[in-house]
């Protein structure tokens, strides 16, 4: 648990001399912060099959919850994130995007979430709070 407390996120450069200040989550550095995860979660599942975890089972059990949570979010978000680098290669071409107006509208939507999200976590990249598990 105390382990957790100063875990952060690395995140990357979106290009090379990118002016947008787009950062994207380090893919590697997360899959690291995946087997932190994976390896947390075993060592609190076996703490609550243990006879003696009574006194602190409640909060062995928050903890193994809180982290399986992480582990989705931190999943869901590379799913989104490289959904994101697909569709924003796409959509960067001016042709494309006026041939396609509405579907250019609604990657608007998630460009603009995307980006909202990715600025707020690489200003408080702190793992739990990141994944709002805090």
């Amino acid at each position: 648990v105390e382990s957790w407390a100063d875990e952060t996120l690395l995140f990357v450069p979106h290009r090379e001399g990118d002016t947008r200040g787009v950062q994207l989550l380090d893919e590697l550095q997360v899959e690291e912060v995946f087997m932190k995860l994976t390896d947390s979660k075993i060592s609190l599942a076996s703490l609550l099959k243990s006879p003696y975890v009574g006194p602190i089972r409640a909060s062995v059990a928050v903890w193994h919850t809180k982290l399986s949570m992480v582990m989705v979010i931190m999943h869901e978000w590379l799913v989104l994130q490289r959904g994101w680098l697909y569709l924003e290669d796409i959509f960067t071409n001016l042709h494309f995007r006026r041939q396609f107006r509405k579907e250019d509208k609604a990657f608007g939507a998630v460009d603009t979430f995307f980006k909202k999200r990715m600025r707020w976590a690489h200003d408080i990249p702190h793992v739990l709070t990141a994944c709002a598990c805090r």
